[in-house]
């Protein structure tokens, strides 16, 4: 793995792993863990297209399916807040 890939890489984990820490941080506030997980959801689409953009593999398909999996986990997140 070349090492632009590997720093690509360890961005999204370090920028995730956030999301995870303050995601038990605010365990307690329902409005944060929703704004967390808003965050992460936005963090991980723009990285994706960022990320593909640079290795010049951006396409619509690539944003269409970074956008839509950010928002299919978002509101899967949201819906287990309501119950």
């Amino acid at each position: 793995m070349k090492l632009k890939e590997t720093l690509h890489i360890f961005i999204l984990v370090v920028g995730l792993s956030l999301v995870v820490f303050f995601m038990y941080f605010f365990r307690f506030n329902r409005d944060a863990q929703i704004f967390t997980g808003l965050f992460g959801c936005i963090y991980y689409t723009v990285w994706g297209i960022i990320h593909h953009a640079l290795k010049e593999r951006l396409s619509r398909t690539i944003v269409l399916e970074y956008v839509l999996l950010g928002l299919v986990v978002f509101l899967l997140l949201l819906m287990s807040f309501t119950f």
